[in-house]
């Protein structure tokens, strides 16, 4: 078992890699392979008490890596070296590691997509974790090798040392019990979480040491928070300072961790030529060959079982009427459960599961692509029955007769198959659905969710060229076929850190947690555009126009500037470039760092200046009005997450990917088109962009939050004023109108395609 009676520890890392060529019609994941071989050295002696310890790991501890400022994966202990899956590593960035002993965050965590997450210290004296952080001090590069990092601890171990007059427990209030992850700023920051408890086990009225995995804080005189009470409110004393040492209050100790190999893992995939440009998996989940028939697994579980029925399903309470997990229909949940979820989460494909990252369960539209734009025949390859797929390109695939496994039988084998998709069934949710084929027919067809079946991997077309921050559509912005691509979410500024950084999902905006203006709160927790001020320490993402920080000459040019100018006939001269006469420059040209994207380094857009832009008035109807796309298609008013806003679809949007609503209509209803989580995946995967309708702001005042979007151009207007698209529920429709440049509105930036 773990013994922990240290503060913290180092780590030395080693990174070795290896590189695997592609063949010419398969191509392999580029997920690679960490292992760390753990060595201790001495420990160290410690503040608090003058005990010398060490930390032993286990079988099942992780520790989570980030680079290029997102989540990227994590490494498992496996009772000899760490070993796990990490996801495109960024070139020219860190690698950093980040161990948090037994506790689990509370967020789930995307690789490529997580920005910060946050963990609760919630029984000290069970599983006592060391919340520790380990920057690389070299930057990754293709090709070389080696790199080192030093893992630190951000936790202090306490001896608690009081007589308990009864059982009760020990609580101790005030603790910074919390702590904040972020990927993008290599940072681990402790707080409180809520009032900060911790429970210790009491000693039956005997004097007892309880010893504690701390975050360092001050000491706190007898009866402020941070006293140490029994259940039923009796004192027991105050607790001592969790000590420092240093600026950062570290502890340092001796374990080197050494990375031994770093692979490519052969997963393969061929590439069909398909319309949404998914790539299929060349053998099964499980299966090591095309001809094997790998594992079976019933829909929503990970793991392969000796009996598949509704007495041993995960998602249910024993019977097909008793479901805990998606259901749509009262009558077949679990006391009238339901989830309305229609599309298996991540947690639960089974292809994510056991393949990592990036590899999912086909949907059932995905099912019905392949084998519409291929040419399907009965086979026999290498001894094994199954189906071939040829596509014009003349890659193929290959799926086995695997049969089907019931109960504990295995049936059908050679014959026929079952291979289930990620979609359920909405008329029924016992039921999901499958592709099905035999020597003579295939087709679509339903199976109890209970049914074990095989599982064909996809994943989307690799995004390569994709700049950095970017969703993978483009968007054509003039007659001449210039397209840009547009950043993930709005612009967002954190003031007491002079940050910049893209909302971490399209629908994300901040909106106000004032209730005193009537205002919805945004989807960022804890920030409000309200408060904006030079040091205010939450996020706005409402700007007056120009204020990228660039001083031209003009009074307004800070992020955090509302100010309204009190000449009336000078309402917004106070913002935007000027050359001490002339105040309606664009933001180009010899004035183009007044424009955020192109002045501010933006630390999960590629963090440097000179990359991003505001579109032009002219580029802004073009997208909106002139656009011509492969569908006919150019945007729709809709609902994603429960968020109101439009739906840019891409120049090569494909309408069979999903039915939209009232395309290409102005006037329609936000509640046109109502969009889940889980289906708006399959639209961001195929390049649409989701404009929230995050309100606007005059001085401190937001406005018609969450239901109006405006969002800046870079042309400047007359009297003072700037173009903006604008955008409301059923009417007016889109359009392009001069306003007052001192009002916040949101900011989306694009990148040129082929910069």
């Amino acid at each position: 078992m773990r013994r922990i009676s240290m503060i913290l520890m180092a780590f030395a890392l080693v990174l070795t890699m290896t590189q695997c060529k592609k063949n010419e019609e398969t191509n392999q994941d580029e997920t690679v392979i960490i292992t760390l071989d753990v060595k201790q050295s001495n420990g160290a002696k410690v503040d608090v008490d003058p005990t010398i310890g060490t930390v032993d790991f286990v079988t099942g501890d992780k520790v989570y890596v980030g680079s290029g400022g997102k989540y990227v994966g994590f490494l498992t202990h496996n009772g000899t070296n760490f070993v796990g899956n990490i996801t495109d590593p960024t070139e020219g960035q860190p690698l950093q590691f980040y161990f948090l002993g037994n506790v689990i965050p509370q967020e789930t965590l995307g690789a490529g997509t997580t920005e910060t997450c946050s963990v609760v210290i919630s029984d000290q004296t069970e599983h006592l974790p060391v919340i520790s952080c380990a920057p690389s001090f070299e930057n990754y590069v293709s090709g070389v090798t080696a790199y080192t990092g030093h893992l630190l601890n951000k936790c202090a171990l306490v001896k608690f040392n009081v007589t308990t007059p009864s059982n009760s427990p020990i609580c101790i209030t005030g603790m910074k019990n919390k702590v904040t992850v972020d990927f993008s700023q290599n940072t681990v920051t402790p707080s409180m979480d809520g009032e900060g408890v911790i429970t210790l086990p009491a000693g039956g009225g005997e004097n007892v040491e309880k010893w504690a995995i701390l975050l360092p804080q001050d000491a706190l005189e007898e009866g402020e928070e941070g006293s140490a009470y029994t259940e039923n409110g009796a004192y027991l004393g105050t607790r001592g300072a969790v000590p420092t040492i240093g600026e950062n209050s570290y502890y340092d100790t001796g374990i080197e961790v050494n990375v031994t190999s770093i692979a490519v893992i052969d997963h393969e995939y061929v590439d069909l030529g398909l319309p949404s440009g998914t790539l299929w998996a060349t053998c099964n989940v499980g299966a090591n060959a095309p001809e094997e028939y790998g594992d079976y697994f019933a829909w929503g579980e990970n793991e392969p079982k000796d009996t598949y029925n509704w007495s041993t399903y995960q998602y249910c309470n024993g019977s097909k009427n008793t479901l805990t997990k998606y259901c749509n229909n009262s009558s077949y949940g679990y006391i009238g459960f339901t989830d309305d979820l229609i599309t298996l989460l991540p947690e639960d494909d089974a292809a994510t599961a056991n393949w990592g990252e990036g590899w999912r369960m086909p949907t059932k539209e995905e099912w019905e692509e392949l084998y519409n734009n291929t040419t399907v025949i009965w086979t026999t390859q290498n001894g094994v029955n199954g189906m071939l797929f040829t596509a014009d390109n003349s890659n193929r695939l290959f799926l086995p007769a695997a049969g089907y496994r019931g109960n504990s039988g295995l049936n059908y084998v050679g014959s026929s198959s079952f291979y289930w998709s990620s979609s359920f069934s909405t008329d029924d949710p016992n039921y999901a659905w499958d592709f099905y084929f035999q020597s003579d027919n295939y087709f679509m067809s339903d199976n109890y969710r209970s049914a074990g079946q095989s599982v064909r991997a996809v994943r989307s077309a690799p995004q390569s060229n994709t700049p950095i921050g970017a969703i993978n559509g483009l968007f054509t912005i003039n007659a001449n076929g210039d397209q840009v691509y547009f950043s993930q979410g709005n612009l967002q500024y954190q003031a007491s850190t002079n940050t910049w950084r893209f909302a971490e999902n399209q629908w994300d905006y901040v909106g106000t947690q004032s209730p005193s203006y009537g205002m919805p709160g945004g989807t960022i927790s804890g920030s409000d555009n309200n408060r904006i001020s030079s040091t205010y320490s939450g996020w706005i993402d409402l700007f007056g126009w120009g204020t990228s920080g660039w001083n031209s000459g003009n009074t307004y040019y800070h992020p955090w500037d509302y100010e309204q100018p009190q000449d009336h006939w000078e309402q917004g001269y106070g913002y935007g470039p000027t050359d001490g006469t002339n105040y309606d420059f664009d933001l180009t040209g010899s004035y183009a760092n007044s424009d955020w994207g192109v002045y501010v380094p933006i630390i999960n857009g590629g963090n440097t200046n000179n990359t991003w832009r505001t579109l032009m008035l002219s580029e802004w109807d073009y997208v909106f009005n002139t656009r011509v796309t492969t569908s006919g298609y150019r945007y729709a008013k809709t609902q994603i997450n429960g968020v109101n806003g439009v739906i840019l679809l891409p120049d090569n949007w494909d309408p069979s990917i999903f039915t939209i609503n009232n395309l290409n209509e102005g006037e329609a209803s936000f509640n046109s088109n109502v969009i889940n989580q889980s289906q708006w995946s399959t639209l961001e995967n195929s390049g649409a962009v989701f404009l929230p309708a995050a309100g606007g702001r005059s001085g401190i005042t937001a406005f018609n939050v969450g239901t109006f979007g405006g969002y800046w151009s870079a042309t400047s207007c007359s009297y003072g004023s700037a173009y903006f698209v604008c955008f409301l529920d059923t009417s007016p429709y889109f359009y392009l109108p001069g306003n007052y440049r001192y009002y916040g509105r949101s900011v989306r930036l694009v990148q040129d395609h082929n910069r």
